[in-house]
C-alpha cells in the first residue's frame, strides 16, 4: 500500500501561488493541521512496520519538514518525488495555469508541457512506485501535482483524471498496489 501525504501549507500555498521546484518551508502548524496530523498518524501507525516499510520525501524542504511534523525523522530522499516543474508558472498564481490552458488543464493534462511534461511526471510516478514495490508499505511525503498524478494513475486508471480531484495540503490518500 502507498500512503501519500501532501506537505503542510507554505506561505506560497496561502497566497495561491505555484511552488513547483521552488524550495520553500512550511508555515507554523495551526490547530486544524495538528488535528489532521494526529488523525493521519493514527492511521499510519496501524499499518507501519519500520522493518518492512519505507518513508520517502522529495529533496524539497517542505516535504522533509512535513515528515518531521508527523514524527518521521528517518526517511529516504528521492528526486523522483520532486514536484512537477511548472516552468514559467513557478511563483505565479495558480489561476494563471487555468487561464493559459483552459479546459485542457482539467480534461487533458497529459497533453500539457510546461518546464516538464505531465507525461514525464507520470513516468516518474510509475518509476518510483516500481522501484519501491518490494516494500510492504510506501509512505510518501509529497507534492500536490505528484500525488494527484499518482492518484489518477493508480486509483482512476487514467492520468487525465489528475486535476479533477483536488488534494489539499496535509491530505492523506492511499493506493493499493
Amino acid at each position: 500500500m502507498i500512503i501519500a501525504i501532501r506537505h503542510l501549507p507554505t506561505e506560497m500555498n496561502a497566497q495561491h501561488r505555484i511552488q513547483g521546484r521552488l524550495d520553500t518551508d512550511i508555515l507554523p502548524i495551526e490547530n486544524d493541521s495538528a488535528r489532521l496530523i494526529n488523525s493521519n498518524v493514527h492511521f499510519i501507525k496501524k499499518h507501519y512496520d519500520s522493518e518492512r516499510d519505507i518513508v520517502l520525501c522529495s529533496n524539497l524542504t517542505r516535504t522533509k519538514s512535513t515528515a518531521k511534523a508527523y514524527g518521521f525523522y528517518e526517511y529516504k530522499v528521492d528526486e523522483l518525488l520532486n514536484e512537477l516543474d511548472f516552468g514559467m508558472f513557478e511563483g505565479g498564481l495558480k489561476s494563471d495555469i487555468v487561464l493559459e490552458f483552459g479546459d485542457k488543464w482539467i480534461d487533458r493534462p497529459s497533453d500539457i508541457v510546461m518546464g516538464e511534461s505531465i507525461k514525464d511526471l507520470s513516468c516518474r510516478v510509475t518509476h518510483l512506485v516500481d522501484s519501491y514495490s518490494h516494500y510492504r508499505n510506501i509512505i510518501i511525503f509529497g507534492h500536490g501535482a505528484w500525488i494527484r498524478a499518482m492518484n489518477a494513475i493508480y486509483n482512476h486508471g487514467n492520468l487525465d483524471a489528475m486535476n479533477k480531484t483536488p488534494i489539499e495540503n496535509n491530505t492523506m490518500i492511499t493506493v493499493n498496489i
